[in-house]
This record gives C-alpha cells, sequence and structure tokens, in this order.
C-alpha cells in the first residue's frame, strides 16, 4: 500500500497485518510493518501507537529519542522503541528504513529486560541475519501471500535475542559467570560457598553477589537451589534412589530441609511429585 506522508518518497510502502487468535495469544505478532524511503523532512512525533517498532536502517542515518536524549542511529543499525508511551524518532538528511510494529504476550517482558541491561539501538553481530529477518517478515506482503505467523515470532525473537546477546558484559566477565555455573552443576553435592565463589570471581562477597545477580537475575544462593531442585527433579522422576539418596545426592544437608525447599520452588512435596502423573 501505498503512503503519502511528510517526508515519505513515493517509492515506500506499507502493509497492515491482522494476527489471528493463536498468534496473540502466543507469539510476537505484527500489527502493521514497511520500508520507507524518506528524506530529512521524515519525523515521527507520537503520543502512543499501542505496540512495539524495531527500525532497522539500510542506508542513510538518523536519530531516536529516548528521554527527552537524541540517539543517533545509522545504516546497518537496529531500533527498538516503546510505542505505548510518547515517542519521537526520525532523519535530518534521509534514510531507507524497514520497520515493523509488533506485540505479544511477552512483549513487554522482552522490552523491560532490554531496556534494563542492554542497548535499545544496537549494530548486530551479524547484520546480515538481521536484514534477511526483517526481509522475510515483509515479503508476504509483497507477493500478496498469507502471513506465517510462527515464521514471523521466530524472526521477531530472533531480532530481540540480537539486542540482548549485544549486552555490555565484558567478555571476561560473561566468561567468570559461565564457570561459576559450570561450578556449581559440576558439583551440587559439594558445601558450595558464597566465599568460594566470590574468590573465584576475584570480587568481595558483596560485590560477587551484585554482579552475579545482574548477570542471572538470582542471587548466588537462590541459583544454587534451583540447580540443587532441578537436579532432584529428575532423580525422582527417572531413577529408583530412595529420597534420602537423592537429598545428599543433590546437596542437601537434611532430609527435612529437602522437603522444606522442594515444596518452597515447586508447590509440591517430593513425594507428591513423584507420583504425580505430570
Amino acid at each position: 500500500m501505498k503512503l503519502k506522508e511528510t517526508g515519505v518518497l513515493e517509492t515506500s510502502q506499507v502493509f497492515f497485518s491482522t494476527a489471528g487468535e493463536n498468534a496473540r495469544s502466543l507469539f510476537f505478532y505484527l500489527l502493521c510493518c514497511g520500508n520507507y524511503d524518506c528524506n530529512f523532512h521524515y519525523v515521527v512525533n507520537r503520543k502512543n501507537y499501542y505496540s512495539f517498532l524495531i527500525l532497522y536502517v539500510v542506508k542513510g542515518h538518523g536519530y531516536v529519542v529516548y528521554n527527552g536524549r537524541k540517539s543517533l542511529i545509522k545504516a546497518g543499525e537496529i531500533a527498538l522503541i516503546d510505542c505505548y508511551k510518547p515517542h519521537v524518532y526520525g532523519t535530518d538528511s534521509g534514510w531507507k528504513i524497514l520497520w515493523f510494529h509488533f506485540d505479544g504476550q511477552n512483549a513487554r517482558a522482552w522490552y523491560n529486560r532490554i531496556k534494563n541491561t542492554a542497548n535499545l539501538i544496537i549494530k548486530p553481530l551479524d547484520s546480515n541475519r538481521s536484514l534477511s529477518c526483517m526481509e522475510e517478515i515483509l515479503q508476504p506482503f509483497y507477493s500478496n501471500m498469507q502471513v506465517n505467523e510462527v515464521l514471523v515470532h521466530r524472526n521477531i525473537t530472533i531480532l530481540l535475542s540480537d539486542f540482548l546477546y549485544r549486552t555490555k558484559v565484558p567478555a571476561d566477565a560473561e566468561t567468570c559467570v559461565n564457570k561459576i555455573i559450570g561450578h556449581i552443576n559440576n558439583n551440587l553435592t559439594e558445601n558450595l560457598t558464597i566465599e568460594q565463589f566470590a574468590e573465584m570471581a576475584c570480587l568481595s562477597p558483596y560485590y560477587f553477589i551484585r554482579f552475579f545477580k545482574k548477570q542471572t537475575g538470582y542471587s548466588p544462593h537462590e541459583f544454587l537451589i534451583h540447580a540443587r531442585v532441578n537436579a532432584a527433579q529428575y532423580y525422582l522422576k527417572t531413577t529408583s534412589l530412595s529420597l534420602k539418596e537423592i537429598c545428599f545426592t543433590c546437596g542437601f544437608s537434611s532430609e527435612s530441609a529437602f522437603s522444606n525447599t522442594f515444596r518452597r520452588i515447586t508447590g509440591m512435596t517430593p513425594v507428591t511429585y513423584k507420583n504425580s502423573a505430570s
């Protein structure tokens, strides 16, 4: 569909999509999408448009305003914008962009995670793959074909994951966390302590706890408890080990501690979980 809009050239196109009930309940889904060739007059200044926007700059450069601060975006970069709130973006010199508005049951959670831990404008590690995802989303509209909602969900998930993959975490910090997680998973029966983990990370216990939670969402103790319960669930469902054997195999200090912790995490006692049909 051609669209006359200030700053949008005649070669531009916009398409609209109505998602099915299943897509709205399960997937990320499209509201509209397009490819725009724009001159320096192009600017979007909206109070809201209830959705999220991913914008890929193919050529030229422009800007996005976040919290009153103007951030530049250039060719090969992607922006994620919360359009539930007032938003401004455009170009002072002209650009070519691919874009789509989307939503979904988990869209807000994804946006908040990216906003809190990563950048809202990135240059993907694999720009060709990101461009391919954008083009696959648009392709059915060019060909008057039915939209494959599963493929749309897959491509949006890939694009959103690129934002998190480019988080501002130094490589050595990521390696450190992965090393400690591996140590936990391979040593559940041991008496693991915060002090041991902090020493492995070359940090004080206080800073290590904050660092670990920032990267995983769990405190080290919470992560260790969940790892032990996860292992216990496996043993309960797939082996004939007694509760006592499972308790100590997974590193719990006593059967009562095992039972209480397991129930707090899963909502069931170990016996109820073992005998449950699903």
